[in-house]
């Protein structure tokens, strides 16, 4: 048997030293990457007037093409309604489960306004809990048609979150038709608002309740 090369010690631990430096460079290389490309996505989509949360459009786009639509519709003297959506205890929500099931509630809720409307109407990010849809020539209670399909589509009302637990959110809205050719599309959306508002206070709505394998284990 050939004799073991008498390696010192220093040697030993200058390679050990060396294999965790390459691994923590490694590791911060692969970090900065991600933050990257995470910054390059978030430019891209705001430069495209989106909303990285949601996929909807930006507050600053949805306005902008809002207004130009109610424009139209004063020249045309076409109906037009806005409808302002609003997710009920979003705070409590990410007070009790955290941003990710924040986010994607909001997500729930942007796929829910997008596929429950028609392609030229618009839909857009308008707050932290808020989404706001422009629907064009539709009168008043068109527009109540809509906007009770969206808040009844309970199945929909619901996520998923990592470890298995369901949370299951509840919908308010406002409703403002366009009834002057003063009316720009910031009045609008503030008559929607207190719609909303009145709304919330007529209403005593359930809590809401947070499952764990299909069985209720509690009021948030």
């Amino acid at each position: 048997m050939l004799p073991m090369p008498n390696v010192p010690v220093s040697f030993v631990w200058f390679l050990a030293a060396s294999g965790w430096v390459v691994a923590v460079l490694a590791i911060a290389a692969w970090n900065l990457e991600r933050l990257r490309h995470k910054t390059l996505i978030v430019k891209q989509a705001r430069r495209a007037g989106l909303d990285v949360q949601t996929g909807l459009s930006s507050r600053d786009r949805f306005l902008t093409e809002a207004g130009a639509s109610i424009n139209r519709a004063q020249r045309t003297h076409a109906s037009i309604c806005v409808l302002l959506v609003c997710v009920e205890k979003l705070e409590t929500i990410e007070q009790s489960h955290g941003p990710l099931a924040r986010d994607l509630v909001l997500r729930q809720l942007a796929t829910l306004c997008r596929t429950n409307v028609r392609d030229f109407d618009i839909v857009g990010r308008f707050s932290p809990s808020e989404v706001a849809l422009v629907l064009m020539d539709i009168d008043l209670p068109g527009a109540h048609v809509v906007a009770n399909r969206l808040v009844n589509r309970k199945p929909a009302q619901m996520v998923t979150l990592p470890d298995a637990r369901i949370i299951n959110f509840s919908l308010e809205w406002g409703l403002a038709q366009l009834r002057s050719e003063a009316d720009t599309i910031e009045d609008l959306m503030l008559a929607a608002d207190a719609d909303l508002v009145a709304s919330r206070n007529r209403k005593n709505r359930p809590e809401l309740q947070v499952i764990a394998g299909g069985k209720a284990v509690g009021a948030v």
